[in-house]
């Protein structure tokens, strides 16, 4: 039988890493926009956690983007990104 293999997808960080991550730029400030959009989740009612896997998903997405496609890190927009979270408003039917 023949082995058929594809190839293997980008590495991913894991949870666990983007939480360090994520609390690193909260910690260092770096991105700037890190610490506000946390705030701003904060004040929509989500818990530590949460804030933690919202900011960690865009980091995630950022990272997978710049892997996946082999290109370097987008910094403008990942700020762009950040400075969205706590701002989108539910759309209505």
């Amino acid at each position: 039988a023949a082995h058929h293999s594809s190839p293997a997808p980008p590495a991913v960080p894991p949870p666990v890493a983007l939480h360090e991550i994520v609390t690193n730029q909260l910690w260092d400030a770096e991105p700037p926009g890190v610490w506000p959009a946390a705030l701003r989740l904060f004040a929509s009612g989500m818990d530590r956690h949460d804030v933690l896997h919202a900011l960690g998903e865009v980091a995630a997405r950022h990272v997978y983007a710049a892997l996946q496609e082999q290109r370097p890190y987008d910094a403008a927009a990942y700020a762009a990104d950040l400075e969205a979270l706590g701002r989108r408003t539910a759309r209505r039917h």
